[in-house]
């Protein structure tokens, strides 16, 4: 008997992400994540009227945010 296994197509990680999606990301509120962006500690990408922010300045920005 053989069996055969659908595999399912990974999906992309995304390179950019919304600002809820940042915020829950990094386990803030919306309104922080716009106050460390206001401040100019996490950049972003302005898409049109639309703020997006890269992943990896989320990785970054954390590693960085973290304490020893």
């Amino acid at each position: 008997m053989s069996t055969t296994t659908t595999q399912t197509p990974e999906i992309p990680r995304p390179i950019l992400v919304n600002s809820r999606e940042a915020a829950r990301m990094l386990g803030i509120s919306e309104r922080k994540l716009f106050s460390l962006k206001t401040s100019g500690e996490i950049p972003c990408v302005q898409v049109g009227r639309s703020v997006r922010f890269r992943l990896t300045t989320l990785e970054e920005w954390a590693e960085r945010a973290e304490t020893t």
